[in-house]
C-alpha cells in the first residue's frame, strides 16, 4: 500500500508539471476495457494550528461532512459532462447512494477511505476503476465562522450517517489554499490511468457552495473517457 501512494505521489508531481497531460503511460492500456467507475467520498486533510487546536471528534465529523459534500458534487459536475457529444464523458458512474452503501456495509467509514487498496475497493463495489480525491487545506469549509449547509445541501446529506446541525449559507471568512490529487485507477492492476493535481486559493467573499463547485468543476474539465 506505502509503494502505490508513492507511485500517486510522483505521477501527481508530474502531472503539476504538465498541466494538459494528465494520462498516465497505461491509460490506453486500461482505460478501454471500463465500463464502470465510482466516485469515492474525498480524503479530507487538515492542516495548520487551528486545526490542531480543536477537539479530535470535532475534526473527524467535520471530515465526514465534507467528504460527502464534495463527493456528490464532484459526482454531479461528471454526470453534466456526460453525454454522446464529442466532447462529453463516456463512462458510467455507479450511483453515489449505492457507493456510499456498500462502503457503509463493509464497515468502511468515509475518512478512512484512503486506507483501503484500489483492489479491495473494486471488489466491494463491484466497478472497474475508482476516482479517488484528496484535499489538503487549512480551513474547514463547515466550520463556525464558514457555515457551509444551507437547505438545499442538508437534503444531499440526508443518507450521511451523521447529524448535521441547522446551519445556514455563508462566506468564506479568509484565504485558504487547498491542494488537490485526484487519480483515477484500475481496481483490477491498482495503476493509475489519469492524475490531476493543481491548487487554488478560496477567498473570504467565496460562497462555500461556489468553492466546492469551483474545486470540482477544474477536475471534471479535465476528465478523461472523451
Amino acid at each position: 500500500m506505502k509503494n502505490f501512494t508513492l507511485m500517486i505521489f510522483l505521477l501527481s508531481i508530474l502531472a503539476s508539471c504538465s498541466p494538459n497531460r494528465h494520462l498516465t503511460a497505461d491509460y490506453d492500456k486500461f482505460a478501454n476495457r471500463h465500463s464502470l467507475i465510482a466516485v469515492l467520498p474525498y480524503d479530507i486533510q487538515m492542516r495548520g494550528r487551528k486545526v490542531a487546536e480543536m477537539d479530535p471528534e470535532e475534526v473527524d465529523y467535520l471530515r465526514t461532512v465534507e467528504s460527502r459534500l464534495f463527493q456528490q458534487s464532484l459526482y454531479s459536475e461528471v454526470l453534466k459532462r456526460s453525454g454522446r457529444g464529442k466532447r462529453d464523458i463516456k463512462i458510467s458512474v455507479q450511483d453515489i447512494n449505492k457507493t456510499n452503501r456498500l462502503l457503509k456495509g463493509a464497515g468502511i467509514a468515509m475518512i478512512d477511505i484512503a486506507e483501503y487498496s484500489p483492489k479491495e475497493l473494486g471488489e466491494i463495489l463491484g466497478v472497474d476503476a475508482i476516482i479517488s480525491t484528496r484535499l489538503v487545506k487549512e480551513m474547514f469549509l463547515s466550520r463556525e465562522e464558514a457555515l457551509l449547509v444551507d437547505v438545499a445541501t442538508t437534503t444531499i446529506l440526508n443518507r450521511v450517517p451523521v447529524t448535521i446541525p441547522p446551519f445556514s449559507k455563508s462566506k468564506l471568512t479568509r484565504s485558504s489554499e487547498v491542494d488537490i490529487f485526484c487519480t483515477i485507477v484500475d481496481t483490477e492492476a491498482e495503476s493509475a490511468i489519469w492524475v490531476y493535481n493543481t491548487e487554488c486559493d478560496l477567498h473570504w467573499d467565496t460562497d462555500s457552495d461556489d468553492a466546492i463547485e469551483n474545486i470540482n468543476g477544474r477536475i471534471s474539465r479535465n476528465f478523461p473517457y472523451k
